[in-house]
């Protein structure tokens, strides 16, 4: 039994090292090389590699989700959970992780866990919610979109060199900004 949760970690590991590489649909034979193990053997723990991105993208979701909640459970106020909000996503996107997870959704739309990775979606975006609800704030869908889109196009300036902190501060205060001028 562990030796088996074992060769199943690594060969998530494997895929999910792969992907990072390359967000190309990788074949059962190079993760099985990756993972020191035959390529017969990738299916004794999972029936194909689209199981293999859906699992890593459930976890992904999962870990993102921790992360996300543990940092905007700190928030005082509108202003702080915004920018907690900001910060973490920011950090996601500029770290690389964000790219991970964007390369796993169109490889694993074919898996069986295409409902609990939906279902996963939306428990990322409820903690987002919930929390907002606490300060007062009830963010629209076209919202979301917004603030989405807006810590995208920072990250972008963050990528292309701009100050991390800077960016950040502002746009904290763009989307605070526009959030309190589309709820009046």
């Amino acid at each position: 039994m562990f030796m088996a949760l074992k060769t199943r970690e690594r060969i998530l590991a494997s895929a999910r090292s792969l992907i990072a590489e390359s967000s190309k649909n990788l074949s059962a034979a190079q993760i099985a090389r990756r993972s020191e193990i035959s390529r017969s053997s990738i299916y004794e723990y999972f029936p194909s590699t689209h199981e293999i991105y859906g699992e890593l993208l459930l976890r992904e979701l999962a870990d993102y989700r921790k992360v996300v909640g543990e940092a905007i459970e700190l928030a005082e106020s509108q202003e702080s959970f915004i920018g907690k909000w900001v910060e973490v996503n920011l950090a996601y996107i500029c770290d690389g992780r964000h790219a991970i997870a964007r390369a796993l959704m169109p490889l694993s739309s074919n898996s069986e866990l295409v409902e609990e990775i939906r279902a996963a979606h939306i428990r990322l975006f409820s903690i987002f919610h919930e929390r907002a609800k606490n300060f007062g704030l009830i963010i629209s869908t076209n919202q979301m979109t917004f603030i989405n889109s807006v810590i995208e196009s920072a990250a972008k300036k963050i990528e292309g060199g701009a100050t991390a902190s800077d960016i950040e501060a502002e746009t904290t205060a763009f989307i605070f900004r526009g959030i309190k001028t589309s709820t009046r």
